[in-house]
């Protein structure tokens, strides 16, 4: 009996000083991390979600592992990949829902399928308008439906300069067709 109650309090010895831990832990990145969040999701709640997920990760870490060397880069890696999968997640679920919004839009008026077919004709005519690497980013893009890795491969340039030149020539294609007589 008296061997159960000695592992039952240090049992719960060791929960109160993970918790005492991980108090420490909260107070001592709580605002840096979800600083690094904001830079990646652009959204205050959704950089409050994922630090606390990331606590949450630490905490069960904490628990299988009992140690990690260097939390404090740990918790900035956990937190980053949290951020990067809301915001894959929210891109995924804006994607489905645009497409749900978009097939219902096409039932229920033909003409304004019409019309979309007339606009994309228009911007199409409009891509060799624009400086050649920002023409060959969108075409590749649209029309090939490469991703940013497999354009960056084709062009042979890093794909920060193809997302550059890929911004660049959709901000210049939306004031053409703006600029453009219907």
């Amino acid at each position: 009996m008296t061997s159960e109650l000695r592992i039952t309090i240090d049992g719960s010895v060791a929960e109160q000083g993970r918790a005492d831990y991980m108090s420490h832990m909260v107070i001592r990145y709580q605002r840096s991390l979800t600083k690094q969040a904001f830079c990646v999701t652009r959204d205050w709640h959704t950089a409050e979600d994922v630090v606390q997920d990331a606590f949450m990760d630490l905490n069960d870490a904490l628990a299988t592992n009992g140690n990690i060397k260097n939390v404090g880069a740990w918790l900035k890696r956990v937190t980053y990949r949290i951020a990067i999968e809301y915001v894959r997640k929210s891109i995924r679920q804006r994607d489905a829902h645009s497409l749900a919004v978009d097939s219902r839009e096409e039932v229920r008026c033909p003409v304004s399928a019409f019309e979309r077919t007339e606009l994309e004709d228009k911007v199409k005519s409009m891509i060799p308008m624009l400086p050649e690497q920002q023409a060959l980013t969108i075409y590749m893009r649209h029309i090939e439906e490469l991703n940013c890795e497999q354009i960056a491969w084709r062009l042979a340039c890093d794909p920060s300069t193809v997302r550059t030149a890929y911004q660049q020539g959709m901000s210049r294609l939306r004031s053409l067709v703006m600029a453009c007589p219907a």
